[in-house]
């Protein structure tokens, strides 16, 4: 008798943990798709991240280009053009 409630006992724990990894699979599959999700969502991120950092460099450049123009002596670039 005492063997047929621990046998009982048993295969009840067992049903109950069987259903538990199920749930537990499930949970993980889910969260599985939401990190494949996000890190394709970050691959976006740093792809226009990098594409914004191209055109701030080029605007630095320009910055830059147009610094040294406005530094120049205007009147002896003025004589050099007129030669």
């Amino acid at each position: 008798m005492l063997v047929g409630i621990a046998l009982a006992a048993a295969l009840a724990l067992f049903a109950w943990q069987a259903r538990r990894a199920g749930v537990l699979a499930a949970e993980v599959g889910r969260l599985q798709g939401q990190l494949a999700a996000s890190r394709e969502d970050l691959r976006a991120y740093q792809q226009r991240m990098s594409v914004v950092r191209g055109h701030v460099d080029d605007l630095s450049a320009r910055i830059g280009t147009l610094r040294e123009l406005v530094s120049e002596d205007l009147p002896s670039r003025r004589e050099a053009e007129a030669d």
